[in-house]
């Protein structure tokens, strides 16, 4: 048998169409298995980037709730910091009295309203000694506080702006130990801590609200880990254990990452906070996401091995007719095309490795998501990122199937946008901008070749036509349907603007800029409507509003003048509509009044009104002229509630006489009994009503003042110290550098190169 076994082989060995049906076999399993293999690679690739991209939007979601927490916890620590109590409790030099204490504690009690924040303390490193909100009070040892386990993490803290850790404390008269998160920032001085400002974070209503409602079909487990990897917190965690973690996050820093522990395949996804240094994490099984995806796999080597032993059987039974197969193959892949059907066995070999690079071109273009290669391409050409060879290349690579068609660019914009946030959280309102954004690519993809950028809250579409009969009315029409169903849907009502037809995407950004200031004639038009660029009429005079509204509307805020100011507001609302004012000079003058109110408030230490504390320069850009002017009437109805009882005192009219005169004699070198003189009350009686008043003495005020002008002079101007020193009410240039390091902490010197860098790179930031 084995020399009749030897014969056949050969036999077949010297027959060459034999051994070409072997090679072919041989090829086509190589082709299957390489295809089969390069699919499943792929397919898994897209899947786990697909998974895990809602994994690290709605880790990202929880990661800036927890630094919005931790940014508000750190501003109370810098309220403290900047408190004259605080000052006056770490000052070695000074014994506070125990109504100050009281006073102290009183505003450390304030400062604990949050139900996030459990507790705040302040540690005088000098003297030993701890004052906190209540239940802690005031203690003049350490021994005395039952929480000793915050002191592990002061002995060696550096300078740095703040630490936070996830630590357990005790309460008095309780055993068990609680955990907190604390936020521990260093009062410095003369580069030594001198002190310690303590804010406890309720962890559990830190984190809980966060993972409550997140649900997912990956039954996805997710941790917070800081640092030195140790888990802060875990959600749902029942898939691997926390020394697993550790040991897998120290491997790799990719956002996500394969992950196996020699039973189960595991997909983790990562982010890590700029703010507290902690990485969010979420872990999820594969077995179930690749289930289908191996099974089609195994399916596909299966075939493959069925295919050579096929070729195997083929070529013993009848390698006599060895060529009936190639024959078969070749008829069967010619048979559609046209072209010459008597390819020799080289050209036929050719061809399969056409196949093989057109398979893998297929399996490359999967790999990328050619919505964010879009996207990129349009925010850097707006931005003018490209030079003209890398903007044409860029173009030709990634819009392969636009054609010479003509386009158009598209803004979409969310109408009143503080009234349409103000009933949802920060989840809640990027849910619903995430499904905006789905409605508007399926709908519009549906009719014209579309590629979508988000653009701060607005949204950015670039659309091609599909044909010649598609023009701008019918671009109109699919707009109109879009908005009404993003209407009934998500009851959410949007404006939409068209910038020029163009055919090169060399005019892209000058039609994004149409579209833009299309946008902005929604001041006029209204809510839900489409403005086009083409049918815009502007003028060749371009009006202006004259400063003496803002002069006249800021005495009627100083006066409590509702009546007036409504009628201003009113006036010159119809003087707006009347001369059809440009809508950047209108939003410019509304954006320059608000802040101009703000700062009416803050420098004569008043109560804000509600809307000014959550006010954002973005919402003039999202309003029509009529909500505008009813925001400010809000304002000025809120303001006049808040500043009539406290106008009607005389020690507030007092106040502010001394206020005005030493702003108009600041550059004087003037002092307590000048001001005094100025209103004919004592020294003692005018520090007693000053501090009554602006809860802060009259000399603090005054030098504020003059480090605020200071300040001024170095960043605007390019006057030599000492020059500033009398403008400023000092006598000499020496004076001024004393006290500008005593309440700023640097010297004049250093504020005006921190301020030129600041300055420098605002301005590239704006030519860019």
């Amino acid at each position: 048998m084995l020399k009749s076994l030897k014969h056949w082989t050969s036999y077949f060995y010297s027959n060459k169409n034999s051994r070409l049906i072997m090679m072919v076999t041989i090829g086509m399993f190589i082709i299957i298995t390489i295809t089969g293999y390069s699919l499943y690679f792929s397919s898994k690739s897209v899947l786990q980037a697909e998974v895990s991209e809602p994994q690290i939007h709605l880790l990202r979601i929880g990661m800036e709730a927890v630094n919005n927490s931790v940014t508000a916890a750190d501003q109370i620590g810098v309220n403290i910091l900047l408190s004259n109590l605080t000052y006056s409790f770490l000052n070695p030099d000074y014994e506070m009295k125990q109504v100050e204490l009281t006073h102290l504690i009183e505003y450390l009690d304030n400062l604990t309203v949050s139900p996030l924040v459990e507790s705040v303390l302040l540690f005088d490193k000098t003297r030993q000694r701890i004052v906190g909100s209540t239940p802690y009070g005031y203690s003049s040892s350490l021994s005395n506080l039952a929480d000793q386990d915050w002191q592990n993490y002061t002995a060696n803290m550096s300078t740095n702006r703040f630490t936070i850790v996830d630590r357990n404390k005790n309460l008095l008269g309780f055993e068990q130990k609680i955990q907190t998160i604390t936020l521990f920032r260093p009062v410095v001085r003369d580069n030594e801590i001198t002190g310690i400002i303590m804010v406890n974070i309720n962890k559990k209503k830190l984190f809980d609200k966060i993972f409550e409602n997140y649900t997912s079909q990956t039954a996805a487990s997710r941790f917070v880990i800081d640092g030195s990897n140790h888990i802060v917190y875990e959600a749902n965690n029942s898939i691997l254990p926390q020394d697993r973690i550790a040991v897998a996050l120290a491997q790799e820093q990719r956002n996500y990452f394969d992950y196996t522990d020699g039973k189960e395949r595991y997909l983790i996804s990562q982010i890590t906070s700029d703010i507290t240094g902690w990485k969010f994490v979420s872990v999820i099984t594969q077995q179930r996401l690749l289930q289908q995806v191996t099974l089609i796999r195994n399916i596909v080597f299966g075939l493959s091995l069925t295919s050579i032993l096929a070729g195997v059987i083929g070529i013993m039974v009848t390698h006599y007719v060895t060529f009936k197969p190639v024959r078969r193959i070749r008829h069967l892949i010619l048979a559609n095309q046209a072209g010459p059907h008597n390819l020799d066995h080289r050209e036929l070999e050719d061809y399969f490795q056409k196949l093989t690079a057109d398979l893998s071109h297929v399996s490359s273009i999967v790999k990328h998501n050619r919505g964010e290669l879009h996207a990129k391409y349009i925010q850097d050409l707006i931005a003018g990122r490209m030079n003209a060879w890398e903007m044409q290349d860029r173009w030709h690579r990634h819009f392969t199937d636009w054609t010479d068609l003509p386009m158009f660019t598209i803004l979409i914009s969310i109408d009143n946008y503080h009234q349409w946030a103000s009933p949802y959280n920060d989840e809640d309102q990027n849910l619903l901008w995430f499904a905006i954004k789905n409605i508007g690519l399926e709908w519009m993809g549906s009719r014209w070749k579309i590629a979508l950028v988000e653009r701060d809250q607005d949204l950015l579409l670039i659309v091609q036509k599909n044909s010649d009969n598609q023009d701008l009315q019918h671009l109109r029409e699919d707009l109109a349907e879009l908005m009404q169903t993003i209407h009934n849907l998500l009851r959410t009502e949007v404006s939409a603007a068209v910038g020029s037809e163009f055919y090169s995407y060399t005019e892209l950004r000058n039609s994004y800029l149409q579209a833009e200031l299309a946008l902005s004639y929604r001041l006029y038009s209204g809510y839900s409507q489409i403005n086009v660029f083409s049918e815009i009429a502007e003028g060749t005079d371009i009006p202006s509003i004259e400063g003496q509204w803002k002069q006249d509307l800021l005495k009627c805020l100083e006066g409590s003048n509702v009546e007036i100011a409504t009628k201003l507001l009113t006036t010159l609302q119809d003087n707006v509509i009347r001369a059809i004012v440009h809508p950047a000079q209108v939003l410019s003058f509304f954006q320059q009044l608000m802040d101009s109110l703000n700062a009416h408030f803050t420098d004569n230490g008043l109560a804000k009104p509600n809307v000014l504390r959550r006010y954002n320069s973005f919402w003039f850009k999202t309003m029509k002229l009529d909500d505008m002017i009813a925001l400010f009437i809000q304002v000025y109805q809120e303001a006049s509630q808040l500043l009539n009882p406290h106008m009607r005192s005389r020690d507030f009219l007092v106040v502010q006489q001394m206020i005005q005169y030493m702003k108009l004699h600041l550059h004087e070198n003037i002092g307590v009994p000048e001001i005094a003189e100025s209103v004919g009350l004592s020294k003692s009686s005018v520090n007693t009503i000053f501090k009554q008043e602006m809860s802060r003495t009259l000399y603090d005020y005054l030098t504020e003042l003059r480090m605020q002008e200071t300040e001024t002079n170095l960043a605007e101007t390019d006057l030599k110290i000492a020059e500033i020193a009398l403008k400023v009410g000092y006598q000499n240039e020496n004076s001024l550098i004393r006290a500008f390091r005593k309440h700023r902490s640097m010297t004049p010197g250093q504020f005006r190169e921190i301020a030129k860098k600041a300055a420098a790179t605002e301005t590239t930031e704006l030519i860019q």
